[in-house]
């Protein structure tokens, strides 16, 4: 069964990530010099508190290739089969980062696909491309999917 991974900006409801078997690859949110990675080390929760309780604009950050890399080979002893879906390239380097590890990466063949959209309108592509997996979608079908999505996604 073809794998499905994102990013934690699409900002997927933690039960349709588990009951879709999504992969979720945690990005940093900065506060000042502090950083944290989403849903890990910083919930949604203590996230708006922050941004109530401070004047400094959070920004993103993107893991490091190697983070992707790591969860590639992970699932790639599950299935041979994967499609890696994430932020728009034009507002931050997930979708870099995703291409740098997948081309490093022999025992699955992965297809990494610019959502061009942010949070839940991207977060909608995961979940359709994850109940295709799940129904048994070839990763052509569930990259078809995706951008056939892409303009009615805002």
């Amino acid at each position: 069964m073809v794998r499905v991974v994102t990013d934690s900006t699409a900002d997927i409801p933690a039960d349709m990530i588990a009951a879709l078997g999504i992969t979720v690859i945690p990005s940093y949110v900065v506060f000042g010099s502090e950083s944290y990675r989403d849903e890990v080390e910083l919930t949604k929760q203590e996230f708006y508190e922050k941004l109530r309780s401070t004047r400094l604009i959070p920004t993103t950050a993107a893991p490091p290739p190697a983070v992707y890399d790591e969860t590639y080979r992970k699932l790639a002893e599950e299935t041979s089969e994967i499609v890696s879906i994430h932020l728009a390239s034009r507002y931050s380097a997930l979708y870099s980062s995703a291409v740098l590890a997948a081309n490093n990466i022999s025992e699955a063949r992965i297809a990494v696909v610019d959502s061009e959209q942010v949070t839940m309108g991207y977060g909608w592509m995961v979940v359709a491309a994850a109940e295709a997996a799940q129904r048994g979608a070839s990763v052509e079908q569930i990259v078809t999917l995706v951008e056939e999505m892409k303009p009615r996604s805002h």
